[in-house]
């Protein structure tokens, strides 16, 4: 997907990655004495025009709306969007697991519009639509299978799995269709560690659910290359820094905390990202990366701020914080 127009896009992306977290700004957020002076502090940072007349109570919306103004500002930039569907698709199916949950709590209209994202691919209101006529099908195959799989779930956890599953199936058919190496190359990366992560958490932990079951397919590994603690690590290894990963395992392995290991994962990610950026200069791959960043950036600020509410030392804090994307 070279093109000449991502010359000017991508210079403009060098600005824009300027204007996220820098590392002093990271540290003030960290050394904050409590929640508010931390939110306080995101006055001066790149969610500014969105903080203005908010409070901390504001912030999930707040988040929400800068991932979605970052989404709006690279559709405008950028001469061809199929492949950016690949990040973009993920808030659909969040969105469509939000209404699910909310129609069996008896959420109102305003009250699914309040929880879900504007960055996907289709409209709140056209999937809300959907939902109520019983005709998610028609607005993404894909979508109308996870959505069948979730009607029938018994358990809250197998909605997320049927929607994981969904995604990643419509993730790779873009991939697919756009034929483009590195998308096709991330998409299978997103998918391998997804199973990573997940057959070593219910490796580890006392979970009765079937391996097999909440395996995804569309990566490059298969359920039985992940049946030991070992054979995760190897592959951990293959696609990261392998050191990271083995601290991030011990951690999750002594206090059961998962957010480490989705931690390091996420690490990794931006980094694969990262690196094919810096190769594929004029390209849309820098694009993509920014918007990575920029969620990156949000998970930091969403990790601080919980992080303050809930009295965590600042040791384990800054165990649990993503990279920053520089």
């Amino acid at each position: 997907m070279a093109h000449t127009s991502y010359i000017y896009a991508n210079s403009r992306i060098a600005a824009l990655e300027a204007r996220l977290l820098s590392a002093s700004q990271l540290e003030r957020l960290i050394s904050a004495k409590d929640a508010d002076e931390a939110f306080d502090a995101l006055n001066d940072t790149f969610l500014a025009p969105f903080i203005a007349g908010k409070t901390r109570a504001d912030l999930p919306r707040i988040l929400r709306k800068s991932v979605s103004a970052t989404k709006r500002r690279i559709t405008a930039m950028v001469p061809e969007t199929q492949g950016f569907d690949v990040l973009w698709l993920r808030y659909d199916f969040y969105n469509l697991k939000t209404i699910i949950k909310a129609r069996k709590v008896g959420l109102s209209h305003e009250e699914i519009h309040e929880r879900c994202f504007y960055a996907g691919t289709i409209d709140v209101d056209a999937l809300i639509a959907a939902v109520d006529k019983d005709a998610v099908a028609q607005l993404l195959p894909e979508m109308g299978a996870a959505y069948d799989e979730a009607r029938s779930a018994t358990q809250v956890y197998e909605i997320d799995i049927a929607m994981n599953r969904g995604y990643f199936r419509a993730a790779r058919r873009v991939a697919d269709e756009v034929a483009e190496p590195f998308l096709r190359a991330y998409v299978t990366r997103v998918i391998d560690l997804y199973n990573l992560a997940t057959q070593l958490r219910l490796l580890t932990l006392p979970l009765n659910i079937d391996k097999d079951a909440v395996f995804m397919a569309g990566g490059s590994l298969q359920r039985a290359q992940m049946a030991t603690r070992e054979a995760i690590l190897g592959h951990y290894a293959r696609m990261g820094d392998a050191q990271t990963f083995q601290q991030a395992i011990d951690a999750f392995e002594q206090t059961g905390d998962f957010a480490v290991l989705e931690k390091a994962v996420d690490d990794a990610l931006v980094a694969f990202v990262k690196k094919h950026a810096m190769v594929q200069t004029f390209s849309f791959v820098p694009v993509f990366g920014y918007f990575l960043a920029h969620r990156n950036n949000t998970q930091i600020v969403k990790t601080v701020i919980a992080a303050k509410e809930s009295g965590m030392d600042e040791q384990t804090l800054r165990r649990l914080l993503r990279k920053l994307y520089t």
